[in-house]
């Protein structure tokens, strides 16, 4: 998350300070693909999270469990992220604000998405003493 973000300033300061002409030759067209990739990209890694981990909780070995666990985790940011970065090229090249927005709201949600043993055991919906098996 941290290349997305400097990648963003980068393209505000050229974008916004030092002028960086909108190209008018970019077709309306990737502010549509923007919207739409980003609202997909949000449902469609709720969705992928979900299907993994019904399938994470059949498994009965505790390292194959965190490892999958860890792997899908990182795939749904990925998803997310794809659409960050598709969004922010999308703003430099259309400076329209209306992206810039979505691309703040995925990087909320991006950053709203922390590992650690709480959301392990949340989304595994384990107990403590299960919990304590895993370590």
């Amino acid at each position: 998350m941290f290349i997305q973000v400097a990648f963003l300033f980068v393209v505000v300061f050229l974008t916004q300070i030092e002028g960086l002409p909108v190209d008018t030759d970019v077709p309306e067209v990737f502010i549509y693909v923007s919207i739409f990739m980003s609202i997909g990209s949000i449902f469609g890694a709720k969705m992928v999270v979900k299907n993994q981990l019904v399938r994470i909780k059949t498994i009965s070995e505790p390292q194959r469990v965190k490892s999958s666990y860890q792997s899908t985790f990182i795939v749904g940011l990925a998803i997310l992220e794809a659409a960050s970065l598709f969004s922010i090229v999308t703003y430099m090249l259309t400076q329209d604000k209306l992206v810039l927005g979505i691309i703040l709201i995925l990087l909320m949600i991006q950053g709203s998405q922390k590992p650690g043993s709480t959301k392990f055991m949340a989304d595994l919906e384990l107990s403590q003493q299960e919990y304590d098996n895993y370590q």
